[in-house]
């Protein structure tokens, strides 16, 4: 996971902190969060599942939202999914309210992934919305 450099995406304060999995909230507030997956692959009956996991105790995960999509069989030829997910969070602690990423393909679906400077394929894009 790194922060986009790409030039047609605005920042604006502080960057979300990221360390084993976990991200971490620059501040409180209520929290716009989206998340999608490119993931690709040639055999039948693949599909892509994704979630969002939060902690408001800085332990103990629970899912927030999810979404899964087929990766169509169409002979020999790659296909692709983009399951996606947005909802909102209100972080009301940053030490405790955190939330974390999940992937499950099936049938050998690979993900798409992307640089940090090009467009958003497979990551993430959090955005404060308002005072908690």
């Amino acid at each position: 996971w790194v922060r986009s450099t790409f030039s047609a995406f605005g920042t604006i304060g502080s960057a979300m902190t990221y360390d084993t999995g976990i991200f971490t909230f620059p501040q409180t507030g209520i929290w716009e969060i989206y998340y999608q997956l490119m993931s690709h692959d040639s055999t039948e009956n693949a599909h892509s599942w994704i979630w969002i996991e939060f902690t408001t105790n800085n332990s103990s995960y629970t899912s927030l939202v999810e979404s899964a999509d087929a990766i169509p069989d169409d002979g020999s030829e790659t296909t692709y999914a983009n399951p996606n997910v947005t909802c909102t969070f209100d972080v009301q602690d940053t030490s405790n309210y955190k939330v974390k990423f999940l992937v499950n393909n099936q049938q050998g679906a690979n993900i798409t992934g992307g640089g940090a400077g090009g467009p958003l394929k497979t990551g993430a894009i959090f955005k404060r919305i308002g005072d908690t």
